[in-house]
């Protein structure tokens, strides 16, 4: 960071009553020190800037910035980046959101969850601006995030998603701009998506926020059980199956009828689950199903030789017997 930068970042918060909170996710990712270097850079000009390190849960977790939950950068904003990084700084900071007041409005009206992935490179022209258009968003609406990547920096995130220049936005991972793109028609898009085909990874980051109440919501107005959420519902990571289960005993608990849709879609995936998970959706199955339900469950059981299956398959069917008879 240049002397110049860095009296940039002490004018821009030296009238700041109240601390700027980021966070800085570090791993074992061999970018990690990059990041922890300019977070360190980033708090030296000004007091008012703290940064919390957070460890990653998995060792090979990619580094990233994070402010207010909904806006991460998996980029280190240096040179032109680094203004309209500052620039979602202070709007943190200080409440406020630049955009035309007409879109504000209207994304005050959003009921889907939207993430958005934005795709930048260093010296690229137009990629300051656009992070400078979409940044504010995170904080009108709470159903938006934005995650920013250095395509070039992250060569595996861009090719994971056939990523060819910047800039590109996607949203939920279906829906791509490439080049600058108007922000009216982005919002247009955002207000007008389809919930039920929110993408596993958009749904994994509502359930990875907590929200997985509202995503409940969403189902029951929606009256479907969205068909990605079941590769969550059956992951094999634990927090995630966590979560959606979450989510599952809400419905159970409010819609019946709505959660016993989950029968049939769990069926079909039961016989490739591992024993773990297999327990788990099980459980769900036993909470959701019905009587009819009971006879391909008993027929499993006769065929199961695993003894952990068997006793969750056991209890399943008192579960339903027990709620609905037999």
């Amino acid at each position: 960071m240049t002397p110049e930068e860095e009296k940039m970042i002490a004018d821009r918060f030296e009238d700041l009553s109240t601390e700027i909170s980021i966070t800085c996710n570090v791993s074992d990712d061999h970018r990690t020190d990059r990041f922890r270097s300019f977070c360190e850079q980033l708090s030296r000009p000004s007091p008012m800037v703290v940064v919390t390190y957070r460890k990653a849960d998995e060792a090979t977790e990619p580094p990233s910035i994070e402010m207010n939950k909904r806006l991460i950068y998996h980029a280190i904003p240096e040179g032109p980046e680094l203004v309209p990084f500052l620039d979602a700084l202070s709007s943190v900071s200080r409440g406020t959101t630049p955009v035309h007041p007409d879109i504000e409005a209207r994304l005050k009206n959003l009921k889907t969850p939207c993430s958005l992935k934005l795709f930048i490179a260093p010296e690229c022209p137009y990629c300051p601006k656009m992070v400078q258009a979409l940044a504010p968003l995170t904080l009108i609406s709470e159903l938006v995030k934005l995650t920013v990547i250095d395509g070039l920096l992250f060569p595996e995130m861009a090719e994971s998603l056939d990523i060819k220049s910047a800039p590109t936005l996607l949203l939920d991972d279906h829906m791509r701009w490439t080049g600058r793109t108007p922000l009216t028609e982005i919002v247009d898009v955002m207000l007008n998506q389809d919930p039920s085909l929110l993408s596993a990874a958009s749904i994994e980051g509502l359930l990875g926020d907590g929200r997985a109440g509202l995503l409940a919501r969403m189902m029951m107005e929606q009256g479907m059980i969205f068909p990605n959420f079941y590769e969550l519902l059956a992951s094999e990571k634990w927090s995630v199956r966590l979560g959606a289960m979450v989510v599952m005993e809400e419905l159970i608990g409010q819609d019946k009828r709505l959660a016993a849709q989950c029968v049939e879609p769990l069926w079909e995936r039961f016989p490739l689950l591992n024993q773990q998970v297999r327990g788990d959706v099980m459980y769900i199955l036993g909470e959701a199903g019905t009587a009819h339900v009971i006879p391909r469950l008993e027929a499993f059981l006769r065929d199961s030789t695993d003894a952990e299956t068997q006793e969750a398959v056991k209890e399943a069917i008192e579960t339903i017997k027990e709620k609905h008879g037999s």
